[in-house]
């Protein structure tokens, strides 16, 4: 300090008018960091105790952005209804398929088998390449059987992908999909 400021500094602490010497703010994550941005991420996680509330915490935050990515796909309750659970079948393809209805699609359980050769309606579409995909991801298992299982539920945008990716050819899911009364997903759900 320059004397001068020194001087000026001792004369306010004496002043009645002149405030005593603030109290250092206590830290927070919050805090404006150099470049005056907050540090979001920092309040966001700051409450967090370990990584199961990280995982609540992200898992809240992406559903309420529309995104449900850890959300089950379906409930042992739903899987367990009757009422709810449609089947895909075709004895002569060897295709014997479980699923369900969900306001996000359709999900296709697992344990499900379906056709492993494509049909000449879906050779060189969309349907086929997204059935390799599928095979390439995991997501459908090429048995020893010569037939594809999914090893676990898997999630469709619809209705129609889900039997298309069982059946190997087009399909409308709407009405290949039945449950056990007989009666096509469209009588149930439209």
């Amino acid at each position: 300090m320059v004397p001068s400021q020194q001087r000026l500094s001792a004369k306010l602490r004496r002043s009645r008018h002149a405030p005593g010497p603030l109290p250092a703010p206590p830290p927070t994550p919050w805090a404006p960091q150099r470049s005056g941005k907050q540090n979001l991420s920092a309040f966001i996680w700051s409450g967090c105790r370990g990584p199961r509330q990280i995982f609540e915490t992200g898992s809240t935050l992406f559903s309420t952005l529309g995104f449900p990515l850890f959300d089950p796909l379906a409930t042992a309750t739903e899987a367990e209804n009757p009422a709810e659970l449609f089947c895909c079948r075709s004895p002569g393809a060897g295709v014997d398929g479980k699923g369900l209805y969900t306001p996000e699609g359709f999900v296709v359980l697992a344990g499900s088998v379906g056709r492993l050769e494509n049909g000449p309606s879906i050779q060189g579409t969309n349907d086929a390449r997204v059935r390799e995909r599928l095979i390439a991801a995991g997501v459908m298992e090429v048995s020893e059987a010569g037939t594809i299982t999914f090893p676990r539920d898997h999630l469709f945008r619809s209705p129609s992908s889900a039997a298309s990716a069982l059946l190997g050819r087009t399909a409308n899911g709407w009405r290949e999909w039945k449950n056990a009364q007989g009666r096509t997903l469209s009588e149930v759900k439209r």
